[in-house]
């Protein structure tokens, strides 16, 4: 293992004395960081697809799926890591010909510091801290023991409706499908915005106009989520604020709701600021919350530039931060519950490990 670790080690620095001279001179250019950039996470995407194939299908040997999964991802992984140290290039390009603003030369050093602590957390909270449950687990997990059907059933009742919390607590369910969904449904438009105006234009699309249906589509949906998560985090500082002196404080986190709160507020603030400085046209309509905002400061005397910059560094500095804290708090079993509710769901193998357990205290000597 520690052969393999260093093999791994010492094939990124060669990528990297290979890659990014060559995208920081100019030799390859932007988009061919981003292809393989993209390609990589598909490929990750589409590894996690082929093993949950062991799930739902008995059709091929598990020895051959977990091969082919660990060949796609491995494969996703080198991708997307040379699609990062060309982008890196392009980036060190960019800067040293002072084609990038200074908010932008800031932004993506943050996103990435972010984002490594982000994985290297969930990797120590969820994988590395399992690891001994899945040894003990090891043996109880059989393909021919699953059950698909009841899979499903958790995934529905319990992972996307949260019916047992439901049961137990409304406002806990509402706070946490307001927080939970509103923060998923935002990303994946976020990242949708971010290929369709941000990406596909370098490699020759037509930008999308301002109030085109898809552009106005995305400015809705991104304020109607947001407004999800700012509303469930100030039902949880609420709820919180009433709960404090009872037993049910355990179920409250203040700190991760008001940092998330904050999140979501500022980014509003922004998007305001943003159309403020503009004359109003319709299709700002569309951006609901950011256009209610700039509706009480349009037409002030504010410098909203400098505003706009400095509140939108604080963003970016904030939301980089709560990227990087997501794992260290309670605000990582909104991952790790969903995989014990899944668990739950398959009956047969909780009860063989629960003969086997019996089973070997009963007879310690086997």
């Amino acid at each position: 293992m520690q052969q393999r670790r260093n093999y791994y080690i010492i094939g990124s620095v060669l990528l990297s004395i290979l890659l990014v001279p060559l995208s920081g001179s100019g030799i390859i250019s932007l988009k061919w960081g981003i292809v393989p950039f993209f390609g990589g996470s598909a490929l990750i995407a589409v590894s996690l697809l082929w093993l949950s194939s062991c799930i739902f299908s008995k059709e091929m040997n598990s020895g051959y799926i977990l091969q082919v999964f660990r060949y796609i991802l491995t494969a996703g992984l080198i991708t997307s890591f040379s699609g990062l140290l060309l982008l890196s290039g392009s980036y060190i390009r960019y800067v040293a010909m002072d084609r990038l603003s200074p908010h932008w030369i800031l932004f993506w050093p943050l996103v990435l510091v972010a984002c490594l602590i982000f994985l290297a957390g969930m990797y120590r909270k969820i994988i590395q801290g399992n690891v001994e449950t899945f040894k003990r687990w090891e043996r109880f997990i059989k393909r021919e023991d699953r059950e698909p059907r009841s899979f499903l059933k958790n995934l529905w009742e319990e992972v996307i409706l949260q019916k047992q919390l439901r049961r137990e607590s409304h406002i806990r369910w509402l706070r946490h499908v307001l927080i939970f969904w509103g923060f998923v449904s935002l990303w994946l438009v976020d990242f949708a915005f971010a290929v369709i105006t941000k990406y596909l234009p370098i490699f020759g699309w037509p930008p999308l106009p301002k109030d085109s249906a898809v552009r106005v589509g995305f400015d809705f949906f991104l304020d109607f989520f947001g407004l999800m998560i700012l509303t469930g985090t100030a039902v949880a500082l609420l709820w919180g604020l009433r709960v404090r002196r009872t037993t049910q404080k355990i179920y409250t986190d203040t700190p991760t709701a008001a940092f998330l709160f904050i999140v979501a507020f500022t980014g509003y603030l922004v998007e305001g600021l943003r159309l403020a400085a503009l004359p109003y046209e319709p299709y700002m309509g569309y951006s609901f919350l950011g256009n209610f905002v700039a509706s009480f400061i349009r037409g002030t005397d504010l410098s909203f530039s400098s505003i706009h910059r400095g509140l939108w560094l604080f963003h970016v500095f904030i939301s980089c931060a709560f990227i990087a804290y997501f794992p260290v708090k309670r605000l990582v079993h909104s991952c790790a519950t969903p995989v014990g509710k899944l668990m739950q769901s398959q009956k047969t193998m909780l009860d063989k490990k629960v003969k086997g357990v019996v089973s070997g205290l009963l007879n310690p000597e086997e």
